[in-house]
C-alpha cells in the first residue's frame, strides 16, 4: 500500500512536471539504497532500433554499483545466442543526474524510486546523426509489478509522447544475472 501511495504521488509531481517542460531527478536521491539487482519490468522509446527489436527483447537484469559518484549498470540479457552483457557507465551530473557516452550521448535520470520495490529512469538520447529520443524505463527489485504501478508507468509514457506502440513490457525468461554467467 506504501508503495502505491508513494507511486501515486509521484505520478502527479511527474506529471506536473512534463507539463512544465522539465524531466525532474528523484529528490533527495539516494545512490547507496539504488545500488543492487533491478529487473526490467517495461521500456518505452521512440528510438527506431528500440521499435525494430522490442518484440525480440527479453527481461534484462541490471546491476548496479557504485565508484565513487558514477555508476557502472552491468546489464545481462537472454539472446538465442545465450546469456548477453553489456556494461555502461553513468558519469555523476548531480543527484540522480547522470552522463553515458557508452551508446550515443545520453542524459539519464532517476526521476522516482522507492528503492525497494520500483524505479524510473529517464533517458534523452542523441544519436551521431543528432536525432534525439526518448526512453522510460520501469525497473522491479522483483519481477512482478503491481497493475497500479504499471498503469501509472503508462501514463508517465503519455505525457512524454509515447504510446503503447512504443512500449515493451518484457517478457519472463531465463535469467542472465551479470557476473553468473
Amino acid at each position: 500500500m506504501n508503495m502505491m501511495l508513494h507511486a501515486i504521488g509521484f505520478g502527479l509531481l511527474f506529471l506536473l512536471s512534463i507539463q512544465a517542460n522539465e524531466v525532474p531527478v528523484q529528490k533527495d536521491f539516494n545512490p547507496q539504497l539504488f545500488t543492487g539487482k533491478w529487473y526490467g519490468i517495461a521500456a518505452a522509446s521512440n528510438n527506431p532500433m528500440f521499435l525494430k527489436m522490442k518484440k525480440d527483447l527479453s527481461r534484462p537484469i541490471i546491476v548496479f554499483t557504485l565508484h565513487g559518484n558514477d555508476f557502472k549498470a552491468e546489464i545481462g540479457y537472454m539472446t538465442p545466442k545465450g546469456c548477453q552483457k553489456r556494461v555502461m557507465t553513468y558519469h555523476a551530473i548531480a543527484n540522480g543526474h547522470y552522463s553515458s557516452s557508452d551508446q550515443g550521448k545520453m542524459d539519464i535520470r532517476i526521476i522516482g524510486t522507492d528503492y525497494k520495490s520500483f524505479a524510473l529512469e529517464y533517458t534523452l538520447a542523441e544519436q551521431e546523426n543528432k536525432e534525439t529520443s526518448v526512453m522510460l524505463k520501469l525497473y522491479g527489485r522483483k519481477t512482478d509489478m503491481p497493475a497500479e504501478v504499471q498503469k501509472q508507468y503508462e501514463q508517465y509514457c503519455a505525457s512524454l509522447g509515447l504510446t503503447k506502440d512504443h512500449m515493451v513490457v518484457f517478457p519472463n525468461a531465463d535469467e542472465c544475472v551479470p557476473g553468473k554467467f
